[in-house]
């Protein structure tokens, strides 16, 4: 009987296997030389090791003390360091936040100073504009103020 591609071949055990999938006669060869079988042919437990017991531990699937101690040690390092640059993090964030807030000061001085070169019937007119009041009596600083305050609350 002709055997089918792609089919199954498996190591491991009936509980605790690896499927591997082939896909012609070579692969099957080279596969089942290094102990790949059928699933019917794998065994259903570990080879040697009675009913009811336990397998061997593999001793080269545990790390020493030592270097579980180095390994701890870097992970305390690391987590120091981490605060570390959360700390310096906060601290560029608030000197970010501060200098926005000096930016957003001077911006504001400098646009006062443009408003104060302008003439009080264009600052009211500007004014008028914008649907600001202000009084009659009003002098250019107050204008140049009320205008500002209208454009920093409107940015747009």
């Amino acid at each position: 009987m002709p055997k089918e591609f792609p089919r199954a071949l498996y190591t491991g055990n009936q509980t605790n296997y690896e499927m591997i999938v082939v896909e012609n006669v070579e692969e099957e060869r080279e596969l089942r030389e290094q102990g790949a079988v059928d699933f019917a042919d794998l065994p259903e437990r570990e080879i040697g090791v009675e009913l009811g017991s336990t397998s061997e531990v593999n001793p080269d699937s545990f790390i020493t003390q030592e270097r579980f101690e180095l390994a701890t040690q870097e992970l305390v390092e690391v987590k120091q360091e981490l605060v570390t640059a959360n700390t310096e993090i906060k601290r560029l964030n608030q000197v970010i936040t501060d200098g926005m807030a000096e930016n957003t000061e001077l911006r504001k001085q400098i646009r006062l100073k443009e408003l104060e070169d302008i003439s009080a019937d264009e600052l009211k007119k500007l004014l008028d504009d914008a649907e600001v009041t202000y009084q009659a009596s009003d002098r250019k600083p107050v204008l140049a103020k009320l205008l500002l305050d209208h454009e920093t609350a409107n940015p747009n």
